[in-house]
């Protein structure tokens, strides 16, 4: 008898306090809600860029031609780096062919990075000086995320441990 009473004590503290912490997580505000009611990126790109409508219909041409080019190349460099990876897993390596692929995915990121350049010159051919800075200052940010990504944010001056940092 001792033993149920406790299994069902044991059950209904442990719903009790799984459905505390979903509320809990409900009741945060912005946090696991759907974005159904949020404004897409590109208004809110447009709104803190102020962006006239010739220049708006201007910026989308030059993202889907920017878009349109560097997926090609991507795809490429795709299928080359496919093609390193079984050249290298091979016993029997043919060493020209792993050269004349290694060569081909480096000019293909070149080529990725001359249209990169020539997408920046082409906006800034679009947008008015203020504008520039606010579109440079997104990208930036944008491209600090992907490089450092989110694992990277607890440690601070390189890879120092907190017991070197405070001798300083």
């Amino acid at each position: 008898m001792k033993n149920i009473v406790l299994k069902t004590a044991g059950f209904v503290t442990v719903l009790l306090l799984a459905s505390g912490v979903f509320s809990w997580i409900s009741a945060q505000p912005g946090r696991f809600q759907s974005r159904a009611d949020a404004k897409p990126m590109n208004e809110n790109r447009i709104e803190k860029i102020k962006l006239t409508d010739d220049q708006q219909k201007q910026m989308t041409e030059l993202r889907a031609q920017f878009r349109e080019e560097t997926l090609k190349i991507n795809n490429l460099a795709n299928e080359k780096k496919a093609h390193l990876k079984t050249l290298i897993d091979t016993d029997n390596r043919d060493m020209k062919d792993l050269d004349k692929t290694v060569a081909e995915l480096t000019n293909l990121k070149g080529d990725l990075i001359k249209k990169g350049i020539a997408h920046r010159d082409a906006v800034k051919k679009i947008l008015t000086p203020e504008q520039m800075l606010i579109w440079e200052n997104r990208v930036r940010r944008h491209l600090d995320k992907g490089a450092k990504g989110s694992r990277n944010r607890g440690m601070r001056d390189g890879d120092r441990p907190m017991n070197e940092r405070r001798k300083n």
